[in-house]
């Protein structure tokens, strides 16, 4: 389990030479590669990094044990031609003139009791039973717990809530504890929807190929990257310059981070205390999970147990079939992707109606399995603020939130035009001796299935 802890917890970190120069923002005690005290490096002191190294100091066991360190975060820099550690959170890139704002900044947000985590923790949190992190991370557990003397006892009790980082200096960027990529930040330019952020691959480590990031791994070898930060509420969205959605991060307090580490490490925790994230537009993916708020499951340190508890929490429900109407049973946000982290479309409210075009991956969401579909708004739809959805309108919903339902006469109409029009649009293309006859069937297939359709008995 210890390298679980390490891999998700450590920044260690070793790179290439970065050529660009960066500045302290207030001055900082130097200590030199044994932990002793250097000098001090003052404020808009120009360094240079001859390696990427950032690590916390007061858990490095060469570091004489009386000492006092300021700071928590080390990094290696170039300073009057010797190299010292100073404190991390102080560097910026000497070439941006902006800096993002104290509600990034990791350290900023701690000393306020915030933290930024990932969907997967607020899903694990939600699911109200730790089989969930088990489920999700079960092969690096039980890699773990097959090796002998690694670590003694069971796996949950090693487990912590671990903070994403973001400074003025780098970006950790993951949405799991398989891998994770470390920016190095050069410039970042402030806009009205959040960053745009010009940085360079520092380090990543992949623990788990199945979960490698492609889009990133892409990138691995290009010098200036920009990536679009876009805040919406407690929801911060790591984009490409393409648009192209890589990471979700979410604002949580001090509550959260209590009970995940009761959850994982008792299997039980207290949902009532839990202040779930919202959007800008006040809208909440978690509104619902008071209503199991002090409900705890039951397992232990048995792998098989874990695993059977997680099959008989789960309830399976099906999707609706596609081609059918379906109706959304509570407010549901529409997706552009078939995953909760893909952006928000509009929020379809309970009752509105729409026609699966399509069935995407299965998942499992608040305890419940079932398969995201793609789906066509159809007319009269408004969202939560009242607004006209225009018809026709196409995203993907989680299936277990929607009821199949029959069509009504209008609708039943339009499929028929729809159907009848495809079938006039058939080219008349010659096939064996000037003749039309697979297209006249073809055409006549389509019209007995519209007629079908309008008397109810497909």
């Amino acid at each position: 389990m210890k390298k679980i802890i390490l891999v998700s917890a450590a920044l260690l970190l070793q790179a290439l030479c970065f050529a660009a120069e960066f500045r302290l923002t207030n001055e900082s005690k130097g200590y030199d590669g044994e932990g002793m005290y250097s000098c001090i490096v003052p404020k808009d002191a120009r360094v240079g990094l001859s390696s990427f190294r950032i690590f916390n100091v007061r858990k490095y066991p060469w570091f004489v044990s009386n000492l006092v360190f300021d700071f928590d975060f080390g990094i290696y820099v170039k300073y009057k031609n010797e190299e010292v550690i100073v404190d991390a959170n102080l560097l910026i890139p000497t070439e941006t003139e902006e800096l993002f704002d104290d509600n990034i900044i990791y350290y900023k947000l701690k000393e306020n009791g915030k933290y930024w985590t990932t969907l997967t923790e607020l899903d694990i949190l939600k699911s109200n039973t730790r089989n969930t992190y088990y489920r999700i991370n079960k092969k690096s557990i039980d890699y773990s717990e097959s090796q002998r003397g690694i670590y003694d006892g069971p796996w949950y009790e090693g487990v912590s809530f671990i903070e994403k980082r973001i400074t003025n200096l780098f970006m950790s960027l993951s949405d799991n504890k398989k891998y994770y990529y470390l920016y190095l930040i050069k410039k970042i330019v402030k806009n009205k929807n959040g960053y745009d952020v010009t940085c360079e691959l520092a380090d990543s480590d992949i623990e788990d190929s199945d979960y490698v990031n492609d889009t990133l791994e892409k990138l691995k070898n290009q010098t200036d990257i920009i990536l679009n930060l876009i805040i919406d509420g407690d929801y911060l969205y790591f984009n490409t310059e393409n648009n192209e959605l890589l990471f979700t991060y979410i604002l949580v307090d001090r509550a959260f981070a209590e009970q995940y580490e009761n959850l994982i490490r008792t299997n039980k925790c207290d949902l009532s205390k839990i202040n779930w994230p919202r959007h800008a537009d006040g809208t909440c993916d978690y509104e619902d999970a008071n209503n199991n708020a002090t409900a705890s499951a039951s397992g232990n340190s048995d792998t098989s147990t874990e695993e059977a508890t997680l099959s008989e929490a789960v309830i399976f429900r099906s999707a609706p079939i596609v081609g059918k109407t379906a109706t959304v049973t509570e407010n549901l946000h529409l997706r552009t992707d078939d995953k909760t982290t893909a952006q928000v479309v509009t929020t379809l409210v309970a009752g509105t109606r729409v026609k699966v075009l399509a069935s995407g991956r299965e998942d499992t969401i608040d305890g419940i399995a079932s398969n995201w579909v793609q789906v066509e708004v159809l007319g009269g739809a408004r969202d939560k603020d009242g607004n006209a959805i225009e018809a026709g309108t196409v995203g993907w919903l989680f299936g277990g939130y929607l009821s199949e339902v029959e069509s009504t006469e209008s609708e039943r109409a339009n499929e028929e035009a729809s159907t009848a029009k495809e079938a006039t649009a058939l080219p008349i293309v010659p096939i064996a001796a000037g003749g039309t006859v697979l297209v006249a069937l073809l055409a006549v297939i389509l019209l007995v299935v519209a007629k079908k359709r309008k008397s109810g008995k497909e």
